[in-house]
This record gives structure tokens, sequence and C-alpha cells, in this order.
């Protein structure tokens, strides 16, 4: 397929490189990116006319513009929501059921296992505590990677918030490393999405000189 400013030597292609590790996943992810390749050739194709129309006012050829841009967006927007967003639900869903499995699998027990699992908890979360915040965050993510520590996982990711062993963000990082040893199908979802993300960026970046600008948001003063 003839191609324009955006094409098969450039960003489609190029963007590939995120899928080098899952080969298996590039014709798939290739071919459904050609939807958004399809939408940007027939934008240039389109704004060409329009620029070079001798029937069309500057004024004309400014409003079709924005039109055509507008309904490229929302194409865009489309594509997203059926890729992009579906795959972003998978992984936080992902996510949510692993983080469930190692700290709330507590509530499968008897009150008396359950009590006494609350209370090696809190040990655990006491010598934590006495430890050197560096390897506390050595010893948490090590044990997220290789499972030799689920109760000081557990531990961790169970603290009340007012009384956090570690940063949130160290505990994010520790919840991803651990889907992607018990869930491994998502790092190529996060492949897919950071694929679908680079191709996107671009497509939008071919029209966004034509979009309309936003209309202002009017307050509205409600009368007494």
């Amino acid at each position: 397929m003839a191609r324009t400013r955006f094409g098969a030597d450039t960003d489609l292609y190029c963007g590939t490189g995120i899928l080098a590790s899952w080969p298996e996943l590039k014709p798939g992810a290739v071919a459904k990116a050609e939807e958004i390749v399809t939408i940007v050739d027939r934008f240039n194709k389109e704004e060409a006319a329009i620029l070079t129309s001798p029937m069309l006012t500057q004024q004309g050829k400014t409003d079709q513009l924005g039109r055509l841009a507008t309904d490229s967006k929302r194409q865009f927007d489309a594509f997203e929501a059926a890729t992009v967003a579906v795959l972003r639900k998978r992984v936080a869903d992902a996510v949510e059921a692993v983080t469930l499995a190692a700290v709330l699998n507590v509530t499968k027990r008897d009150p008396g296992e359950a009590l006494v699992h609350e209370l090696r908890q809190r040990e655990t979360r006491d010598a934590a505590r006495q430890m050197d915040a560096l390897m506390l965050r050595a010893k948490y993510l090590t044990a997220c990677k290789d499972g030799s520590d689920d109760g000081l996982v557990a531990a961790v990711e169970s603290a009340p918030s007012c009384a956090a062993l570690l940063d949130a963000s160290v505990i994010a990082e520790g919840k991803l490393a651990r889907v992607a040893r018990l869930r491994p199908n998502v790092e190529s979802f996060e492949a897919l999405i950071s694929f679908y993300s680079y191709i996107l960026a671009s497509a939008r970046n071919e029209i966004k000189r034509h979009l309309p600008p936003a209309e202002p948001q009017l307050l509205k003063v409600q009368s007494a």
C-alpha cells in the first residue's frame, strides 16, 4: 500500500521494535495497527484534496480540514478504546488478582488460623521496621520476583496506609514483578499497549494541526 508521511518505513515498522521479545505477537499487532495507518492515509489524501481545491475559500478549507481532523480523532479514540483500554483492563485485573491472592488469602482461613496469621504479620512488620530501608526494599522486591518470602510480601502490602513500610511506588513495582512471575502473559499485554500507544501518538501528531481549538468550559453561575 502506498503511504504518505506516516508509512511503512517510519512509525509503524519502527514501532515493532517494541515487540522484539514477542515475535509471535508481531504479525497480528502490525495487522491491527494497519487500521491506524489506513485512517492516516485517508486523512492525508483528503487533506491534499482540500488544500488544492480551487472551489474553496481559505475559511472553507479551514472548516473542512477541521471536520476531517475531528473525524480522524474520533476513529483513533475508538481504536484506543477497543485495544489499549481493553489491554490495560486486563493488566489491572491481573495485578488485582495477584494482590488478592498474596495478601487477602487469609479470608479463606478459619477464625483461629486467621488470628495466628495476623499475629505473624504483625511480628513480620515489627521486624521489618527495624531493617534498613534499602535492605527492606531489596528483600521485598526479591521476594516478589522469586516467591522466596510470601510472608514478608503479605506483611508489607497489608500494612495500614498510615504506617506503611515502603513507599507506594516500591509496592507498585513489587506487584508488577509478582504479576510478571505469576501471570507472564501480562508482559506481552504491556508490550502491546506500548506498541499501539506509540502508533497512536504518531498518528495523532499528523492531524493535530487541523483540530479545531477546544471550546472553553464556561462556569454556570447559579442564581440564589
